[in-house]
């Protein structure tokens, strides 16, 4: 039976099989496609580098050898850079929730002066909005987001 003589339906069941399949294989195997994809992927990135460093007249093995040298020498270097960012982010961050608690005691200050809405009204208000929110999203993801300063 050929392939033309063969109902669409049977085809199509044929393609949703092998589709199937293959993602199987791909979720069972991905311990061991993500590292060869990434390998891959730094291959790619690292061949312009080599190609240079060939046409300048080094052996192939050193040039391979001084692009990977050189590859890793940037990721340390940006790891180290960012691992001193978040540990400036985090010795500043007692700093940060105090001025975000003095803007909202600031906000709450100007609520109460503009329209007369009393502290207690407003903390009934921001509660009635939060169990709102909370029971429209029920994600964990955004908890902490949402509760914000005023969660005690």
């Amino acid at each position: 039976m050929s392939a033309e003589s063969r109902p669409h339906y049977h085809q199509f069941s044929h393609s949703l099989l092998a589709l199937a399949i293959l993602t199987a294989a791909i979720y069972l195997g991905q311990d061991i496609l993500v590292p060869l994809a990434m390998a891959g992927l730094i291959a790619v990135l690292l061949r312009p580098i080599e190609n240079r460093l060939t046409r300048w007249g080094l052996h192939k093995v050193i040039a391979i050898s001084l692009a990977l040298l050189l590859a890793i020498v940037v990721v340390c270097g940006v790891t180290i850079m960012m691992s001193m960012q978040l540990s400036d982010f985090a010795d500043d961050l007692p700093k940060i929730r105090q001025n975000l608690n003095d803007f909202f005691l600031d906000v709450k200050r100007w609520v109460r002066r503009e329209y007369n809405v009393s502290y207690r009204q407003q903390d009934k208000y921001i509660q009635k909005a939060q169990a709102q929110t909370l029971d429209s999203l029920q994600s964990s993801d955004t908890l902490g987001f949402i509760t914000g300063p005023w969660a005690r």
